[in-house]
């Protein structure tokens, strides 16, 4: 599976009234990382010394967005990809902590770091992976804004957090798979351990 990471989140927000935290290692120090909705309407990555956005207001409220990052195997090498896109990138280098402290949480972090606001909207195709998708994965899984799961891709190797929301609540507003979750709330939200 080599070393590398890949992190994907679909969602589809009503608005966008605090920064979402959708997927968080809360590993201590230098190892945490957050992959969020900032709520300056743009997807953003923050771990250790990488830093990477979309512009502001890239992210349309009332669509369907797919952001993903990846990084390599030495991880100094990572890209942002927001709609199949790739729109940044960064070289310095951030060792990815053990994936136990995984979480999918898609909410506020107020400053003391306790639940703050629950996302407003829809999210779908939540994946973690110990391996980079390529730029054409990538393309694959946006399918020109119709979506495609995760786990139609031809090499699902390094798969290891997959929530598709099959079972899940059901809404109308929902993506291509018919199923989401929405309106995120405590007794809603996904804390789970990767690999779980």
């Amino acid at each position: 599976a080599g070393g590398g990471m890949t992190m994907i989140w679909w969602a589809n927000p009503d608005d966008f009234g605090a920064t979402y935290q959708m997927l968080r290692n809360d590993a201590g120090g230098d190892g945490r990382y957050e992959f969020r909705i900032n709520s300056g309407a743009y997807c953003q990555f923050d771990g250790g010394s990488v830093s990477m956005q979309s512009p502001s207001s890239s992210i349309t409220a009332g669509d369907w967005n797919m952001c993903v990052v990846t990084s390599n195997d030495t991880h100094d090498d990572w890209h942002l990809y927001l709609n199949g896109v790739e729109v940044d990138t960064d070289t310095n280098s951030f060792s990815i902590p053990n994936d136990n402290d995984l979480k999918f949480i898609a909410h506020q972090i107020s400053s003391g770091g306790s639940a703050g606001a629950f996302l407003d909207g829809y999210i779908d195709e939540v994946s973690y992976w110990v391996r980079e998708l390529s730029s054409s994965e990538v393309s694959e899984l946006w399918n020109n804004g119709n979506g495609a799961r995760a786990d139609s891709l031809a090499n699902i190797e390094g798969m290891r957090v997959y929530y598709d929301f099959e079972g899940e609540r059901t809404t109308g507003g929902c993506g291509f798979t018919g199923e989401c979750i929405t309106n995120m709330a405590p007794s809603t939200a996904q804390s789970a351990v990767a690999g779980a």
